[in-house]
């Protein structure tokens, strides 16, 4: 046979059967396009220039490869399902003399035009929507500069297409070597071949309620940051594998529980309903577990990448209480650190002011005193080496302690704190009402309350997964003189608190107003005070800004909103698949089934008890009684052997019982 022959029956095959291949087509293409877009932006250099661009190949490159997981999971999916409504067209081949390797060079032909079509039509949307996707990632990173990058990723491009031309070729030789195994009596038959009853499987039940139950377990106790992170995959990977055994052992136990209850079973709108899944749930338990896992995806992505994203104003008002921090400290050209007058800085922040229009509302000094601590014995101390191996930071407090007079001056109310009494603020954890006492090394502090207000703002250890405690003390205490002595992890800070007037306008034009600043410190102090900077080193005073954690928080988190909205979307769309082959499935499956239903007495309204009392929660519609291919048994009485095909309580709470003895009187006893 020529090899023209082979592809228009292929053509042919592929266009009658559009209703099956048209939606695998466009999946694939939907699946490529996503692909090219994650590697397109995770291989181009200039994504660096981006604010935030190091978050962004992270997270581009791990969507690339859930991507890829994904995309073989539904290319296998699709083509079992074109291969199984197809079994009986491939065994006519056979029937009408064809051989075993024609119909594979068929096979080969028709999976060859699909996976053409899905890969261009992917490259083509993909080169598409690489320029929207630039835009719409710039904008939600809160850039206002667009690199000029390249539609056309030549790496990206070879990447995707040899990929998926790898996923086809692994799908199409799966289905040859399955086509080959079956003869051609199995394959004509393929549609007429009933699903057998189940039997319960209590090992993989177990596995499956012992699964869930760690991983929720997991979930529920887990507490600790760091450890979260390395428990997150072994709880989702649990949790997975418990949904899939308990859909298919655990729903059929439950199922077969209700049929032994005679009460629930034996009413029309339960037994049809009840039987029809005993018999349905054995194949239908790995699409319906794999649409749930994919929604559950969906809504986990969305919402925590929204969330995040929106939360992001809230997170930074919390960790700076006031908009600027201004350090009276800097490093000079000889690295000996040099206290900056506080008048030159206040003037500076005056002037820029000025020439900015941000408006000042007020400028407070800051003086306290910030350390880690581990709880030991009772005590918090700092006589422990930080990077000592094996050390749990994450067992660590990191502490704030501020005098009550600079308390009140950033905003808090009068505690009257005397002697040794401190006020406690709790950050990252929940404030433990019982501690009356704390003692941080010899000093010991009478905890006197608990305050929701600490104006002093998280340093860098903020970012750390510490607890955090802010301390106000009296005024004149000596603890922080005293911590200072006994250890060299507690170290004083003298900064500037500057507020302004306009938050939201602060945040908008917070980076010219620093600028200003910045020249306008170096100017002042040149002339001045005479503190110039080398050629080496400038005069450079350390500021720590909302607006800066703003941008950084922005960049990430938009890059993360960017790639969890893409997948999302991906697994949207691969639900509704699963669930539209589902539906089609079965309705081929049940048509013939419900007219015999109708022709032995039962009619529309008994088969609708069938259908909606059988619904899953992703709509399987369309439930067969019988679980398989059920003869008439009006026709077939005279076959006993056939009659065991039908359940017998089917049967006679349908009421065809006494038809069929008056029919038929050599029909089985337990009939």
């Amino acid at each position: 046979m020529a090899a023209s022959l082979y592809q228009n029956i292929a053509k042919n095959n592929v266009k009658k059967n559009t209703r099956f291949y048209l939606p695998g087509i466009l999946t694939e293409a939907g699946l490529v396009a996503c692909f090219y877009i994650l590697l397109a932006l995770g291989l181009e250099p200039k994504i660096k220039g981006l604010m935030g661009g190091e978050f962004l190949r992270t997270f581009v490159f791990l969507g690339a490869f859930i991507m890829g997981i994904l995309s073989l999971v539904l290319l296998f999916y699709t083509s079992s399902f074109l291969m199984k409504q197809r079994m009986k067209e491939y065994g006519l081949y056979y029937a009408l003399g064809m051989e075993k390797k024609h119909v594979s060079k068929v096979l080969f032909h028709e999976n060859a035009i699909s996976s053409v079509q899905g890969i261009l039509l992917g490259i083509v949307g993909g080169l598409l929507f690489f320029r929207l996707a630039i835009l719409v990632l710039a904008k939600m990173m809160g850039s206002n500069v667009i690199p000029k990058i390249q539609l056309v990723s030549p790496k990206a491009l070879i990447v995707s297409v040899l990929f998926f031309l790898v996923a086809d070729a692994l799908t199409g030789l799966m289905n040859r070597r399955k086509l080959s195994r079956m003869k051609t009596t199995e394959l004509l038959h393929s549609d007429a071949e009933g699903e057998k009853e189940p039997k319960p499987r209590y090992i993989p039940l177990i596995i499956g309620v012992a699964s869930m139950a760690t991983g929720y377990y997991i979930a529920l106790t887990t507490q600790k940051p760091l450890e979260a992170l390395k428990m997150f995959f072994i709880a989702v990977f649990l949790v997975i594998l418990g949904t899939y055994l308990l859909f298919g052992a655990g729903s059929i136990f439950v199922l077969k529980r209700l049929r032994a209850n005679e009460k629930f079973y034996y009413q029309k709108n339960h037994m049809t309903a009840v039987s029809g899944l005993i018999y349905r749930m054995k194949k239908n338990a790995v699409g319906l577990a794999s649409i749930a896992i994919l929604s559950t995806c969906i809504l986990v992505l969305v919402s925590t990448s929204v969330s995040l994203y929106a939360g992001m104003k809230e997170t930074v008002d919390s960790r700076y209480p006031s908009q600027m921090y201004v350090s009276t400290r800097m490093t000079d050209s000889n690295d000996k650190s040099v206290q900056l007058p506080k008048d030159a800085l206040i003037q500076a922040l005056h002037d820029a002011s000025s020439k900015t229009g941000l408006k000042l509302d007020t400028v407070s000094e800051i003086q306290s005193m910030g350390g880690v601590v581990l709880p030991k014995d009772g005590r918090w101390t700092s006589d422990f080496n930080p990077n000592s191996p094996g050390m749990d930071l994450t067992q660590c407090y990191s502490l704030e302690i501020i005098t009550e007079k600079t308390y009140r001056e950033l905003g808090g109310k009068k505690l009257g704190l005397k002697g040794n009494e401190a006020v406690l603020s709790a950050t990252r954890t929940e404030p433990d009402y019982g501690m009356k006492e704390v003692h941080i090394g010899k000093e010991n502090l009478t905890v006197k309350g608990w305050t929701d207000f600490f104006p002093v703002k998280e340093d860098g250890g903020s970012l750390s997964n510490m607890k955090r405690y802010g301390i106000v003390v009296a005024d004149g205490s000596s603890i922080m003189d005293n911590l200072q002595k006994q250890y060299k992890m507690f170290g004083r800070s003298d900064r500037l608190a500057v507020t302004f007037q306009d938050k939201n306008k602060a945040y908008r034009y917070g980076s010219e107003f620093k600028k200003t600043f910045d020249e306008r410190v170096r100017a002042i102090l040149a002339a001045g005070y005479g503190i110039k900077g080398s050629s080496a080193h400038s005069i450079d005073v350390e500021t720590d800004s909302a607006w800066d954690a703003m941008e950084a928080l922005t960049s990430m988190y938009g890059s993360f909103l960017f790639v969890g909205g893409l997948l999302g979307i991906v697994f949207m769309f691969a639900t509704v698949l699963i669930i539209y082959y589902k539906q089609i499935a079965e309705g081929y499956e049940d048509r013939k089934r419900f007219q015999i239903m109708e022709k032995v007495g039962m009619g529309q309204e008994s088969n609708s008890y069938s259908d909606s009392d059988g619904i899953l929660p992703t709509g399987d519609r369309g439930r067969n009684p019988h679980g398989g291919s059920v003869p008439n048994p009006c026709e077939v009485a005279a076959d006993t052997a056939s009659i065991e095909d039908i359940p017998v309580r089917i049967v006679r709470s349908s009421g065809l019982r006494n038809i069929c003895f008056d029919l038929h009187s050599n029909l089985p006893p337990n009939f």
